[in-house]
C-alpha cells in the first residue's frame, strides 16, 4: 500500500522504517563498526574530566607551554563532559553507548530524510547502506559524531519541509542551543537552514505562492542562530569556530585537512581494501550528478542547493565528507529513482513487496545482534588506531619525570591523559583552536628536521624529548650534547636533557620492550 505526497499528489513509497526495521538496526551496529580510539580520545577525557572534577570551565588552556596561558575557546565542552562522565561511570561501554545513540539518530534520521522523497523502496535502502558503509570510519569516539546526528535531523525536517508534509522545524531551536557546546558543526547546521531558506525564497516567488513560509522558516532560523549564543563564551565560540574552519591546514601531516582528491589518493594506497571507500565515494557523486542530469525536475532544489554545497566543503577539506554524504543522501535517492523509474511514475512507489514479513525481520533482527556481538560494539575494550609510548610513559612514571615534554602530535593527548599537570607538552591535538601559527611551523620545523630544527630545539623550556625511533628528528638528537638518550624500545626514544638527574642514571639509556598497550 503507497502513501500520497501531499504537495504533489504523486504515489508515495513506503519508509525502510516501517517496511525494514531490522534492516535500519543491522545499519546502525555497521555504523558502530570500528572499535579503535583515534588519538584525539584521551585529550576529550583529559578536558571533561579535568571540567568535572574544578566545576568551572577553564579560561586559560593550563597544557601546553609553548605558549604562556592562551585564552581557549572551547566549542566542544559538553561533549567532553559527557565523554567523560560516561567513562567514569560505565567505563570503555559508556563511551561506545553514546557512539551508539549518535548512530542511531544518524540513520534514522537519514532513513527518515531519504523516506520523504518517495524514493522506491530498493533506491532507499541502496542508498542508505552506501552512505553507512562511507560514514563509518568517520563514526568515532569523538565530538563530530554529534554533528552528524543532529545535521541527519537538520535534514529530515527539511526533506519533509520541501515536500510540503509538516515538519518540526522549531525543533532546531533547542538543538542549537544543545549542539553550539556540543561541536562546531552547528554552523553547518545553520549553514544548511541558510541556504534552504534561501532557495524556498526562490522557488516560491518563481512559482508565484509569496514569502509566508519563507518568513516562517527565517523567523526559526534567526531563532535558532540566538540559541547558539547560549553558551559559556558567547560570541568568542562563533569567532573560534570560524577561525579553525578558516584557516589553512596548520599541520601538513594531519589527512583529514587535506583536499578530497589527495585524501583518497592516499586512502588508495592503504592496504586492506582501503580503495573500495574511494570507488564508492566517487560512484555515489556521480551517481548525483547522473541522475539530476536525467531527471532533473525533482521539486527539490532548495535540498539540492544544500548538498552541493556540502560537496563542495567536502572537495575542499576531505574531513567534510561525513556532512556531504549527510546532505546528498535525500536529493540522490529523490533523483535516482525519478531517473530509473521515469517511465512509470507509479512504479517507484510500488518497486516492492507491500509488507515485509515478520519472519523476515526477525531473522534479520537476529543477525544485528550476531554482529553486534562480533564487532564488539558493547563490548569493555578499545583497541589503539596507533602505536602510544606506553614502555616511555611507565619509564617516566617510575622516575617521577616532570616537565615539559616535546612530542609526536599523536601522543600528545595520551601523554596528557595520564600526566597533566605533571607534565606538560609543546602542542596537542587542539592545534586549530589555540596555539598561534608560529607554533604550528616550528612544531613541524623540528619534527621534519628542517633548517630551524636545531634553533626549536633550543629556544624552549623543553625537559623530556619523546619521539618515533624513525622519526627525522632522530639524528638531530643523536647529534646533541645538550640531550641524552636514557629509554629506548621499539616504540618510542625519550631523551632528557645532558645535565638532568634522570640522565646521570647508572645504566642509561635502559633498553626494554614496549608494553602491549591496554586502554586507557
Amino acid at each position: 500500500m503507497t502513501a500520497t505526497s501531499s504537495r504533489s499528489g504523486e504515489p508515495r513509497a513506503p519508509s525502510l522504517l516501517r517496511f525494514a526495521p531490522a534492516m535500519i538496526a543491522v545499519l546502525i551496529v555497521v555504523a558502530c563498526g570500528t572499535n579503535s580510539a583515534d588519538v584525539d580520545l584521551w585529550g576529550h577525557l583529559r578536558w571533561g574530566g579535568d571540567l568535572l572534577a574544578r566545576r568551572h570551565i577553564a579560561v586559560h588552556d593550563p597544557y601546553a607551554y609553548s605558549v604562556n596561558a592562551p585564552i581557549w575557546i572551547d566549542h566542544e565542552v559538553l561533549s567532553e563532559a559527557i565523554f567523560a562522565w560516561m567513562f567514569s561511570h560505565l567505563g570503555v561501554i559508556g563511551l561506545k553507548l553514546v557512539r551508539f545513540v549518535c548512530a542511531s539518530v544518524m540513520i534514522v534520521c537519514l532513513a527518515g530524510a531519504i523516506a520523504e522523497t518517495s524514493a522506491a523502496i530498493p533506491i532507499q535502502l541502496a542508498v542508505l547502506t552506501l552512505t553507512t558503509s562511507e560514514i563509518v570510519p568517520a563514526v568515532e569516539f569523538r565530538p563530530q559524531i554529534f554533528t552528524f546526528a543532529m545535521l541527519s535531523a537538520i535534514m529530515w525536517m527539511l526533506a519533509r519541509d520541501n515536500f510540503g508534509r509538516r515538519a518540526p522545524l522549531w525543533l532546531a531551536i533547542p538543538m542549537m542551543l544543545f549542539w553550539c557546546n556540543l561541536h562546531g558543526g552547528f554552523v553547518v547546521g545553520l549553514g544548511a537552514l541558510g541556504l534552504y531558506i534561501g532557495a524556498v525564497a526562490v522557488r516560491d516567488l518563481v512559482a508565484r505562492r509569496g514569502l509566508s513560509h519563507t518568513l516562517h522558516l527565517g523567523a526559526i532560523t534567526a531563532a535558532a542562530a540566538l540559541a547558539t549564543l547560549l553558551n559559556p563564551y558567547g560570541l568568542a565560540t562563533w569567532a573560534s569556530v570560524l577561525h579553525t574552519i578558516s584557516r589553512p591546514p596548520m599541520l601538513s601531516e594531519i589527512v583529514e585537512w587535506h583536499s578530497l582528491w589527495s585524501s583518497m589518493v592516499e586512502i588508495w594506497q592503504m592496504p586492506n581494501f582501503s580503495f573500495l571507500f574511494d570507488v564508492v565515494l566517487v560512484l555515489m557523486f556521480a551517481a548525483l550528478i547522473v541522475s539530476v542530469a536525467v531527471a532533473p525536475f525533482g521539486n527539490d532544489f532548495p535540498l539540492l542547493l544544500v548538498a552541493s554545497a556540502m560537496i563542495a566543503g567536502a572537495i575542499s577539506v576531505f574531513r567534510n565528507f561525513p556532512l556531504a554524504l549527510i546532505g546528498s543522501a535525500a536529493p540522490l535517492a529523490r533523483h535516482l529513482s525519478l531517473a530509473i523509474y521515469r517511465r512509470a511514475p507509479a512504479a517507484a512507489a510500488s518497486a516492492a513487496p507491500p509488507s515485509s514479513s515478520l519472519l523476515t525481520q526477525a531473522i534479520i533482527a537476529i543477525l544485528a545482534i550476531v554482529l553486534a556481538i562480533r564487532r564488539g560494539i558493547f563490548s569493555p575494550a578499545i583497541d589503539f588506531s596507533f602505536a602510544p609510548p606506553a614502555g616511555a610513559l611507565a619509564f617516566i612514571v617510575e622516575h617521577d619525570l616532570r616537565g615539559n615534554v616535546l612530542t609526536n602530535l599523536a601522543w600528545t593527548d595520551y601523554v596528557l591523559y595520564h600526566r597533566a599537570p605533571d607534565n606538560r607538552v609543546f602542542i596537542d591535538t587542539r592545534y586549530e583552536m589555540i596555539y598561534p601559527d608560529r607554533i604550528a611551523r616550528d612544531f613541524e620545523d623540528f619534527h621534519h628536521d628542517r633548517e630551524r630544527a636545531a634553533a626549536v630545539l633550543a629556544s624552549y623550556p623543553h625537559d623530556l624529548v619523546m619521539l618515533a625511533p624513525d622519526s627525522p628528528a632522530v639524528p638531530l638528537m643523536d647529534a646533541s650534547r645538550d640531550w641524552k638518550l636514557v629509554y629506548r624500545d621499539e616504540v618510542a626514544l625519550l631523551y632528557a636533557r645532558a645535565d638532568s638527574a634522570v640522565a646521570r642514571i647508572p645504566g642509561v639509556p635502559v633498553v626494554r620492550k614496549a608494553p602491549a598497550p591496554v586502554f586507557p
